[in-house]
């Protein structure tokens, strides 16, 4: 499963991103958007337990929330 997040041109500061699933899916690509970075690597989504992303403006990237 690839997910690639939104470009930095078309995000704002604390905007939110989540992906969930009701499997566990071990062969996971998170790709950042044009602009921004990810911290950290995300490649694994446990079923039923979401992975929660905040784009920090200052960092231009998407962290854990």
């Amino acid at each position: 499963l690839t997910v690639t997040l939104p470009a930095a041109a078309n995000i704002v500061d604390g905007q939110t991103f989540s992906i969930y699933s009701s499997q566990t899916v071990t062969a996971l690509t998170v790709t950042p958007g044009s602009g921004t970075t990810l911290t950290p690597t995300i490649t694994t989504v446990t079923a039923a337990a979401p992975i929660k992303l905040i784009y920090n403006q200052q960092a231009t990237a998407w962290q854990l929330f």
